[in-house]
């Protein structure tokens, strides 16, 4: 369930709260509206740690939270993942609302339930499955964020976009998503979050549909390990070198739109096949020696792609060798 609030709103949700958690980054933007007990996380990925998650849980067991209170995190993707996982683990799973702040969460990873965190350099393979109680939406939060944090969530935008071939003409068509007006991508980052839910309800553990939610991604996790790159823009990234890598299965018409599309974002950049496939080779979703991907053939459409490590790295190369020619 998603609640849309004033800041005003919030303010006075959140000092009602039993216990807020949120980033160093945003306490520091809007201080005002966070209680004197906040707890205040690392900014970012430094967040998404097993030590961070135990002084997430010591705080739990000294304010003496049970199942009847509710812990709200007010963060960008980080630290929902973070805190979400904490409530997964505390008292076999207490209640959660996450309070995304950056285009990129609310399109994305405040919805579906996924919490996790990293562990030994790899992303997000220490987690749980555990829906958010509530999800509340404050439009403000927008007018703080860079043009490098728009740009990833505009990434997860045009990710989902090819999921949904209504969807796709409006984020192909809509010019106003590239110039980063931000009503337009509130808008798209809602439907996009919508489409989204839509594909979760029927699959939220990941063992069918829900797999079309990773395009993108297990490239993308890599350029984003290797190279620090947004993540909604690595994702772009992603999307783009594993088109360009199985450009024969992708529908000609398809594959000419979506690399306009994406590279009004993105274009891919220089990258070590060599240092790729060093975290290509730790992705979770890798089965029986195959990497692992889901690749867009046409809007609304994907197959999967299982390629012996050996055999992908060879074709990564080919691509590498290719941009530098």
């Amino acid at each position: 369930m998603t609640d849309y609030k004033s800041m005003e709103e919030l303010k006075e949700f959140l000092h009602d709260s039993a216990l807020v958690i949120t980033g160093k980054k945003i306490y520091g933007l809007y201080k005002d509206i966070f209680p004197e007990n906040t707890l205040i996380l690392p900014v970012g990925e430094n967040a998404k740690t097993l030590t961070v998650v135990k002084k997430i849980l010591e705080e739990m067991h000294t304010r003496g939270l049970n199942v009847s209170d509710t812990v709200v995190a007010v963060g960008g993707g980080a630290i929902g993942d973070t805190v979400g996982f904490a409530a997964s683990i505390y008292h076999r799973g207490m209640p959660w609302i996450n309070v995304p702040t950056t285009l990129l969460s609310l399109c994305d990873s405040s919805v579906g339930g996924k919490t996790s965190v990293n562990f030994m350099g790899c992303k997000n393979v220490i987690g749980s499955f555990w829906n958010p109680t509530k999800r509340i939406v404050c439009k403000k939060f927008l007018n703080t964020l860079s043009k490098k944090q728009l740009a990833s969530g505009l990434g997860e935008i045009i990710k989902t976009s090819f999921l949904n071939a209504d969807f796709y003409g409006y984020v192909k068509n809509t010019y106003k998503l590239y110039e980063y007006d931000k009503q337009a991508l509130f808008a798209a980052a809602i439907e996009a979050s919508r489409i989204k839910a839509k594909i979760v309800a029927k699959d939220f553990r990941c063992e069918s549909i829900r797999n079309n939610l990773n395009i993108g991604h297990t490239i993308g996790h890599a350029l984003e390990a290797a190279y620090k790159y947004e993540h909604g823009i690595a994702v772009c990234m992603g999307i783009q070198i594993a088109m360009e890598m199985f450009k024969d299965s992708i529908e000609r018409g398809f594959l000419e739109e979506a690399r306009v599309m994406c590279r009004r974002l993105a274009k891919i950049p220089n990258f070590s096949a060599d240092k790729l496939i060093t975290f290509l080779r730790a992705d979770k979703k890798n089965r029986n020696g195959d990497i692992v991907l889901l690749l867009p053939v046409r809007p609304g459409d994907t197959i999967p792609v299982n390629l012996k490590e050996e055999k992908f790295y060879a074709l990564l190369q080919k691509l590498e060798e290719e941009l530098k020619a």
